[in-house]
């Protein structure tokens, strides 16, 4: 496991225990994402998906949307 180290400058222990956490869940949401992405890369690896369809695809799917909102009177 890899180990990543910080140095702070002098602070108050409130506010230095404050930015551990903080710094912590910025690493731990960095790294799921990290994981996330390499998941997503290797179940799409063999896609037949060329980029142009999926951005077809978005579009149609958010435009679907955009007028299922509208039938319900939310947008």
């Amino acid at each position: 496991m890899s180990e990543v180290v910080i140095k702070l400058p002098e602070m108050k222990v409130e506010i230095e225990n404050e930015v551990k956490e903080g710094i912590r869940a910025v690493a731990k949401a960095e790294v799921a994402r990290g994981i996330l992405l390499q998941r997503a890369g290797k179940m799409l690896s063999k896609s037949e998906l060329t980029e142009e369809d999926a951005l077809t695809l978005g579009k149609e799917s958010k435009k679907g949307r955009a007028e299922e909102l509208r039938r319900r009177g939310l947008l």
